[in-house]
C-alpha cells in the first residue's frame, strides 16, 4: 500500500491493526488495565475506528504475540497480514525520518486508548483556540524577538516537512501533524507509551525549553541515545507542534555563562504551543543555526511542552 494515497490522518492511524497487550514484563511498567472496550467514539468512520480491538486481541493473544505493554512485536519472518499493514506504516516513517528500518532488530507496534484521545482532543481544542483567539494562542510575536530572516526559513524548513505527510495538506485549517523521533531507554519507552510524555523525559535543563525533545531526523536522535546491552531503543511518535517559537538565540554566552536572553530550561513561550530550533546535526547539542538550512547535516529539534501533542506510534530497538 502507498501511504502518500492516504489524505487524513483517522486513514493512516486507521490502517495500523490495534493490538493491545495484557501483562506487562521485565522493565516497563504495568501501565494498561487488563479490559479494554471494543469499541471507542473518535467521530470517525467505523472501519477506521483504531479501537474496534476485542476480536482482534483475543487472535493474537492465542498467538503469543504480545510483548511487554506495547502492543505487538512484529514478526521479521512469516508475516501475517496484519503484520505486513504495520510493517508497511513503519517503512512509510523510516523514509520520512531518514532511516532504513532494517536497522531495526525489533519493532513494538503502540496502541494506547487515553493517548489517543488525548492527542484528538489537543488537536482540536487547539484548532478551536488558534480560530477564535490567535491573539493569544497564535502569536507572531518572533517577528519582533531579532532576526525574523532566520526565524522565518526556520519556519519554512518545518512547513516543508509538515507538507511531506498526505494527511497535512487536505485540509489547511488542521493544526499539522508530523512523525517524529526521539532516542530513549527500555524504561523510557514503557513508561511514555504506558503514561505519555512529560518533561521527566529530558536528560537536562534543555537548550531551547524544559520540554520533551523530538526531530525528525534518526541520525540526529541517536546521538542522544544511550546504549543498554548493545541496544538502543527508539521511540516515533505523532507530534503536534501547533504554533512554534523559532529560537535562534543561543543558551550561553561566548563566556560560558547562561544568556538570560534565550530559552536555557524555559517554559514554552506565551502564545506558543512548542519552541523550535533548526541546527547543525553532526553533533550533539548543536546550536541554532545562523545562515542557510539547506546544509547536508541540518536537524531540527522540537520542543514539546504538554504531552497531548504526542501520541507514540512505535518503538524499536537497534543493536
Amino acid at each position: 500500500m502507498s501511504y502518500n494515497s492516504l489524505t487524513s490522518l483517522p486513514d493512516f492511524l486507521g490502517e495500523l491493526p490495534s493490538l493491545q497487550s495484557i501483562r506487562v514484563k521485565g522493565n516497563f511498567m504495568e501501565a494498561f488495565p487488563s479490559a479494554y472496550p471494543s469499541k471507542l467514539d473518535l467521530g470517525i468512520p467505523s472501519k477506521f475506528n483504531f479501537w474496534d480491538v476485542k476480536k482482534e486481541r483475543i487472535q493474537w493473544d492465542a498467538l503469543g504475540r504480545t510483548v511487554g505493554n506495547l502492543s505487538l512485536l512484529l514478526a521479521r519472518d512469516g508475516p501475517t497480514a496484519q503484520d505486513e499493514r504495520a510493517i508497511d506504516k513503519f517503512n512509510f516513517v523510516a523514509a520520512l525520518l531518514g532511516f532504513d528500518p532494517r536497522v531495526a532488530s525489533q519493532v513494538h507496534l503502540v496502541s494506547n486508548e487515553k493517548l489517543r484521545v488525548n492527542f484528538d482532543n489537543f488537536r482540536h481544542t487547539t484548532e478551536s483556540k488558534h480560530a477564535s483567539a490567535s491573539f493569544l494562542f497564535k502569536k507572531d510575536d518572533w517577528k519582533q524577538a531579532g532576526a525574523p530572516e532566520q526565524r522565518q526559513r526556520f519556519l519554512d524548513w518545518h512547513a516543508a516537512l509538515a507538507n511531506k505527510c498526505p494527511w497535512n495538506t487536505s485540509d489547511p485549517k488542521a493544526l499539522p501533524v508530523i512523525p517524529m523521533i526521539c532516542g530513549t531507554t527500555e524504561g523510557g519507552a514503557g513508561n511514555a507509551c504506558g503514561n505519555g510524555f512529560g518533561t521527566s523525559g529530558t536528560t537536562d535543563a534543555g537548550y531551547y525549553g524544559s520540554g520533551t525533545y523530538f526531530t525528525s531526523k534518526f541520525d540526529y536522535a541517536d546521538k542522544y541515545t544511550k546504549e543498554e546491552d548493545g541496544i538502543k531503543w527508539f521511540l516515533v511518535s505523532l507530534v503536534i507542534p501547533g504554533n512554534s517559537f523559532p529560537v535562534v538565540e543561543d543558551p550561553y554566552l561566548p563566556d560560558g555563562s547562561v544568556n538570560e536572553g534565550g530559552y536555557l530550561g524555559k517554559a514554552c513561550r506565551t502564545g506558543y504551543q512548542s519552541h523550535l530550533a533548526i541546527v547543525d546535526g553532526s553533533q550533539a547539542n548543536a546550536l541554532s543555526l545562523k545562515g542557510e538550512t539547506s546544509i547536508s547535516t541540518v536537524a531540527d529539534e522540537l520542543v514539546i511542552f504538554n504531552g497531548s501533542q504526542v501520541l507514540p506510534l512505535f518503538a524499536f530497538t537497534v543493536k
